[in-house]
């Protein structure tokens, strides 16, 4: 894992790949591609807020 993208989210890192590789891509690929990096931020979120609501009925 590189240290210096660990803030980054998913989202962002998909846009600065896509701000480097995108043009030979569709503008609905990358719209798709952004929109699934969003989601697995979502997905990330929910799933740390679970372990999170776990850890706290445990105590």
């Amino acid at each position: 894992m590189n240290i210096a993208n660990m803030g980054e989210t998913m989202r962002e890192k998909i846009s600065k790949a896509l701000g480097l590789f995108g043009f030979a891509l569709p503008g609905a690929v990358r719209e798709v591609l952004t929109d699934l990096g969003a989601e697995i931020d979502r997905l990330r979120a929910e799933i740390e807020e679970m372990k999170r609501s776990n850890f706290n009925d445990g105590k």
